[in-house]
């Protein structure tokens, strides 16, 4: 997540998480989704989503926040800082080159794009891999022998399935699928319904018209369902 506040400052992470729901056209969330793509093709991903999604150079997406246009590379490029700077802090050195993974089922314009946002952050992006491949090496899998591995990808936004082949130092994708819609965030609204139903019933009043409440009660159902979890 990137916020663009009302101060112009811009927060990165769980800061912009925070805030998201009392700035929802300020805060950009799953900038992933909309990565080197047409505005044409995200037709059903632009309607999901509280901030606007607008028309760029060439057809390209773009976002629109206070008055500006901004690429999804740009908004990568934010998240990447991020990670770079919190990697450099706990290494005690600086960080300049890196390994970028994206899902399986990314596209070369989506591959480029990736490799772009990294650029805009100041990084010299060595590779851009899949993650189902990075799961496979880091899992050290690729140093055993030959196997057919089921790779299950539950993230934030998305869920994925991989099939690889792994053996003798090589990582092959065979076949991948999933829900670009189906992650933790999912599951947290999902959690927040179920609440927000059950008050309004015994209480007549439904806290999802309330931003402050809004914004409790999904920080409520995230903490139950990490507990819950663990």
């Amino acid at each position: 997540m990137v916020a663009f506040t009302d101060s112009g400052e811009r927060l990165v992470g769980q800061l912009a998480r925070r805030q998201g729901v009392l700035n929802p056209k300020g805060t950009i969330s799953s900038a992933k989704r909309f990565i080197g793509r047409r505005h044409e093709e995200i037709k059903t991903e632009a309607n999901q989503v509280s901030y606007d999604v607008t028309t760029g150079p060439e057809g390209a997406v773009r976002f629109g926040v206070r008055g500006k246009q901004y690429a999804p590379e740009e908004i990568g490029a934010q998240v990447l800082r991020k990670l770079v700077d919190d990697a450099s802090k706990r290494l005690g050195e600086k960080v300049t080159d890196a390994v970028i993974t994206v899902p399986a089922y990314f596209n070369d314009a989506q591959r480029q794009a990736t490799k772009a946002a990294g650029r805009i952050a100041g990084l010299n992006v060595l590779r851009i891999i899949k993650e189902p491949t990075a799961a496979a090496l880091a899992y050290g899998l690729d140093k055993k022998g030959h196997e057919t591995v089921l790779v299950f990808d539950l993230g934030g936004g998305t869920f994925d399935v991989s099939i690889l082949d792994v053996g003798d130092g090589v990582v092959e994708v065979r076949s991948t699928a999933g829900d670009t819609h189906l992650g933790g965030d999912d599951f947290d609204r999902r959690l927040v319904d179920h609440l927000a139903q059950e008050f309004q019933r015994d209480n007549g009043i439904d806290l999802r018209t309330d931003p402050q409440a809004l914004q409790r009660l999904y920080e409520a159902a995230e903490k139950a369902k990490t507990e819950l979890s663990s």
